[in-house]
């Protein structure tokens, strides 16, 4: 598993720790674009705009194909209210994923962009996966007894 898995789960599951170790990366690799882009993955994690835009904006200058960057950006300004910038930075976004076409911000194109970060969200080794592949150790003993009553109630 490529290191940059294990940090985004550390970023979802102890989301202080991912920022002190991202935050120690940048300081020593400045120029790194993974990351920066992982650290601002972790501040915006917590909603925190004010530190996550800055560092999705230097990540898409000095790699202006990187779509999750410009998405990051768009979504972003729209949840600090941004409305405006925030169809800028799609349209932006929309343009750079599919080149050349004329009106690249299309229901044909939305579908394809949905369907790409869909495919992002596929999670083998969260710690349910893990627990499903048989690491009882994978959840904690809360999470197995909510588990528990999930499979008992939701599936029953």
């Amino acid at each position: 598993m490529p290191l940059s898995d294990d940090i985004k789960d550390l970023i979802e599951h102890d989301n202080i720790r991912a920022r002190r170790l991202l935050q120690a990366v940048v300081a020593e690799a400045p120029d790194s674009i993974e990351g920066r882009f992982l650290l601002a993955q972790a501040c915006l994690r917590r909603m925190d705009l004010a530190e996550a835009l800055p560092l999705y904006r230097w990540v898409a200058e000095r790699d202006p194909k990187s779509t999750e960057a410009l998405h990051a950006i768009g979504y972003c300004r729209f949840a600090a209210g941004d409305y405006e910038g925030a169809l800028a930075a799609y349209r932006d976004a929309f343009a750079k994923a599919f080149p050349g076409e004329k009106d690249p911000v299309t229901l044909a194109n939305a579908q394809k962009a949905i369907a790409v970060f869909e495919a992002t969200l596929i999670t083998p080794n969260a710690p349910f996966d893990k627990f499903l592949r048989g690491d009882a150790k994978a959840l904690s003993d809360t999470q197995k007894q909510w588990l528990a009553l999930f499979m008992a109630k939701a599936c029953a």
